[in-house]
């Protein structure tokens, strides 16, 4: 389907404590696969692999057992179904991490040492006839006469975010890992809501996603809100009198929204938007009116205040939850139970439970949530209504 609603599956899967894995030549199936460890990500979802390649790779792994490294792949699948094109993206999506090669040191083989045109010199070489003294005494058709020429691990990786970069251009969206990860709950505790409800969708009481629950129907239109995340596809321009202004898009953990600035508010904090000296992205809170019309949803950006990321509260902070004893029974307690496991965290929470005559139970419950999250507020306020 759409990327947009994958990255809600995805959330959601990872609120639950479900692993969405990434892409691997020696495990993936075509689709998405359910597998002990958690969801795989489909090789055909790989942007610029597509089925026929998939079906390539997958039927080779049946028939002569796991890629060993990513010379071991080139030397076995045919060149005419996965070009270079084709296995950068696997590579580029973190297909072949499993053989222990990193993402940077196999673009090398690829770009450096031009590994795609030895391979197909040798597919050539092997359709006419000519094979190596390697291969005439193998006890296999696999070409496991030149492991010896294959260089060893060194461990070098890109740097977190460019790694992280290069997986989301391939695959439209954050599998492995996502840069706002480290600084989740500074984002929650400066947002009135997560940028999810922006993408058509909700969560109900039993976790799934309601498609027809529109962000319309849950965040004010036409009244500030202040929301939190990184600025993606900063674009500058001109308005008809000629002043500057900006359209952009913020985005966190769970979705995105387009975003535009107008002249007179970016000239006071428009220079927050911009990505730092190493282009870094930058992460910023924002006041803003939300607007949906036929022509879309987008927000209306007034003030824009970068975020530190080192000033984020780790520390568990306990969770509170009162609610009156004429409402508290045996399907609000479940209720309660379900919504707070589907927000893990590091909160522990107490609940009091108040009487008529005024007295409170206190109870320590044994579970944590992520405290500072306002979709688990309102999530309570809902339950605790009934």
């Amino acid at each position: 389907g759409k990327a947009e609603r994958l990255i809600q599956y995805i959330a959601a899967c990872r609120q639950s404590g479900i692993e969405v894995l990434p892409p691997d030549v020696n495990s993936s199936g075509i689709e998405f696969t359910a597998m002990a460890e958690g969801i795989r990500f489909g090789l055909a979802g790989i942007r610029g692999v597509g089925e026929g390649a998939a079906e390539q790779i997958i039927a080779e792994r049946e028939k002569s057992g796991p890629y060993t490294s990513l010379h071991d792949f080139a030397f076995r699948i045919s060149n005419t179904m996965c070009n270079k094109k084709t296995v950068e993206a696997l590579v580029k999506a973190g297909a072949f991490d499993s053989t222990g090669y990193t993402r940077k040191q196999m673009m090398r083989f690829l770009e450096v040492d031009n590994l795609m045109d030895v391979a197909a010199k040798r597919h050539r070489d092997k359709a006419d006839g000519q094979v190596s003294m390697f291969d005439m005494f193998a006890e296999n058709n696999i070409d496991s006469g030149f492991e010896e020429d294959i260089p060893a691990p060194d461990g070098v990786e890109w740097e977190r975010r460019v790694k992280l970069r290069f997986e989301h251009d391939i695959l439209k969206m954050y599998v492995s890992d996502h840069p706002l990860s480290p600084y989740a709950d500074l984002l929650r505790h400066n947002s009135q809501y997560s940028l999810g409800v922006f993408m058509g969708g909700g969560d109900d009481e039993d976790g799934a996603v309601e498609e027809d629950q529109a962000a319309e129907d849950r965040v004010p239109q036409g009244k500030p809100i202040k929301l939190a995340g990184m600025v993606t596809a900063l674009t500058p321009m001109t308005s008809k009198k000629g002043d500057m202004m900006a359209k952009f898009t913020l985005e966190d953990m769970d979705g995105s929204i387009d975003a535009i600035i107008f002249p007179t508010y970016y000239k006071e904090c428009g220079k927050a938007l911009e990505a730092d000296a190493e282009g870094h992205d930058a992460v910023v809170k924002v006041v803003c009116k939300y607007e949906s019309t036929d022509r879309g949803q987008q927000i209306l950006v007034s003030k824009v205040e970068k975020l530190s990321l080192d000033e984020q509260v780790v520390r568990p902070q306990p969770m509170e939850v009162h609610v009156t004893s004429e409402v508290f029974n045996q399907q609000t307690a479940d209720m309660l139970n379900r919504t707070l496991a589907r927000y893990p965290g590091i909160d522990p929470v107490v609940l009091y439970i108040g009487s008529a005559d005024g007295k409170k139970f206190r109870a320590e419950l044994p579970t944590t949530v992520d405290g500072r999250s306002p979709d688990l507020r309102r999530e309570l306020d809902l339950v605790l209504s009934v």
